[in-house]
């Protein structure tokens, strides 16, 4: 399963590496308008023309996260830690690990925890403001 791992963190992380190759290039191409306009013309056709190539990557990289996943989930054990699972899964169903906790959708896809409630801090009153206005 360290092959799932492998596509996992790869398809999380291609559109931050995604958005800073567009970001490079935009900042490559800005310059190139005002010194040589017809060399950053075509930086910029060359970067809209790389869109759907980016999409199809990402999109790829997703469907093999989820083909790895399913296989393993198939198999009996969670994709993620590799431990066998206690329980029968339904395919139907999202399934959670007993272990590490991942939780996983029928598709295979992975169910992202909230993190936010696990955050959340309470705030503390500090009494009336002494200076209304």
């Amino acid at each position: 399963m360290l092959l799932y791992r492998i596509a996992r963190v790869t398809s999380e992380t291609f559109p931050l590496v995604a958005l800073g190759a567009y970001i490079l290039a935009f900042l490559v191409v800005f310059p190139c308008v005002f010194l040589f306009p017809p060399l950053g013309l075509m930086l910029f056709g060359l970067s809209l023309a790389s869109l759907p190539f980016t999409w199809l990557v990402g999109r790829s990289l997703i469907a093999s996260e989820t083909r790895l996943a399913l296989r393993g989930l198939a198999a009996g054990a969670c994709p993620q830690c590799t431990r066998r699972m206690q329980t029968i899964r339904d395919p139907q169903q999202t399934w959670q690990c007993e272990f590490c906790e991942t939780r996983f959708r029928a598709d295979g896809r992975v169910i992202p925890t909230q993190l936010v409630e696990d955050a959340m801090v309470p705030m503390v009153a500090a009494g009336p403001d002494p200076d209304p206005r």
